[in-house]
This record gives C-alpha cells, sequence and structure tokens, in this order.
C-alpha cells in the first residue's frame, strides 16, 4: 500500500497498524472508517464494503480521520467530513488544523479562531497564528499583537510576552496544578 500524499511505500508483511507515515507524523491505523477514493484528480470516499458513500467531488482531503472526521478541500475552501460521509458545515474555512472535543482551530483571511461542530464561533477570529494541538489541560497558545495568549474554550487569556516561545511554555498554576486567567480558573476543551 502506498500513501497518497507522500508516495510512501508500506511493507506488505506488517500490519498498517505498526507503520509509519511522515506526512501524517504518525502511526497509520489498520483500517480508516472511509477510504478515500481518486479518480480524474478529484477525490470522494467509500466504506469498508466498497461502496462509495459520498461524490467524487473534492479538490483533496487529508485521508486520515482524527477524532472522528478529516478535512475536505472543495475550491481552496475547507470542511469537515465525518466518518459516516457527511458534511459537517459549509467549505468556508482557508485551514482547519484540529479538531477535538467539538472544537476545531480554523483560520479565515489570514486570521484564526475556533468554531464548534456546526461552524459556529467559539472563540472570534482576531489572532495571527495558533499553536496546532491543544494542551491536556484544554488550552490552545494563540498570537494576536505580538503576545501569545493561552486560551480557554470560554475565550478567556493569559497573556505572554512578546518574547515568549511556545516550544517551551510556562503556565501559571497554584498548588492544586489549576491554571489561571485574570478571570479565574480555566475551563478545559
Amino acid at each position: 500500500m502506498q500513501c497518497p500524499h507522500c508516495d510512501t511505500e508500506f511493507a506488505p508483511n506488517i500490519a498498517l497498524q505498526y507503520q509509519y507515515c511522515p506526512c501524517f507524523g504518525k502511526v497509520v491505523r489498520d483500517r480508516e472508517p472511509l477510504e478515500i477514493v481518486w479518480k480524474s484528480g478529484l477525490c470522494g470516499f467509500r466504506n469498508r464494503d466498497g461502496a462509495l458513500i459520498t461524490p467524487i467531488k473534492y479538490d483533496d482531503s487529508y485521508g486520515a480521520f482524527f477524532h472522528g472526521f478529516t478535512v475536505i478541500v472543495l475550491k481552496g475552501k475547507k470542511s469537515l467530513l465525518d466518518e459516516l460521509g457527511r458534511e459537517v458545515f459549509p467549505f468556508y474555512y482557508d485551514t482547519i488544523q484540529q479538531t477535538k472535543e467539538g472544537l476545531c482551530v480554523v483560520s479565515l483571511d489570514g486570521k484564526y479562531g475556533i468554531v464548534d461542530l456546526r461552524g459556529n464561533e467559539v472563540i472570534p477570529f482576531v489572532y495571527d497564528e495558533a499553536e496546532d494541538e491543544f494542551f491536556e489541560v484544554g488550552t490552545l497558545w494563540m498570537k494576536r499583537d505580538n503576545s501569545w495568549f493561552l486560551v480557554d474554550r470560554l475565550g478567556r487569556e493569559i497573556v505572554k510576552d512578546e518574547h515568549y516561545s511556545i516550544d517551551e511554555p510556562e503556565e501559571e498554576e497554584d498548588e492544586d496544578d489549576n491554571f489561571y486567567s485574570k478571570e479565574g480558573p480555566l475551563m478545559p476543551f
């Protein structure tokens, strides 16, 4: 088998769940809930029985499902496809970085925010950058006006200085390992 994005050849005698694909940066699952199908430069999805369950109309897809969703691309805009082959919201966003616990880090016109799985804005599109992973405590590093903020799911921020490095986070925590903003305890994602 071969990865459709980076042409990595997987060893034929080793179960796929134990093989590494550099374009996904992790071990590939044995079988995705849906398989991507390419035809004439467009893609769609079929189920494990081989039945086509979406039209072959998408320009691209990330292929692998994470937290039950994969990113699909149509006319340069992105949406999500769930494991049943349903488009989650309209093709509207420039990037979709990650889904977790019903939330997505997305960008639109160069600004980052967070939306729920209906496309409703949860955190406004006012950030210039966003870390591509949610932290275990349910917060996300986002940058606005040369300052990094640790943002919780309610949009509350902890201000960091302009020299803050996202590689070495320095969260403020109390003796009970709870994270705080100026407004009180952070709400986890």
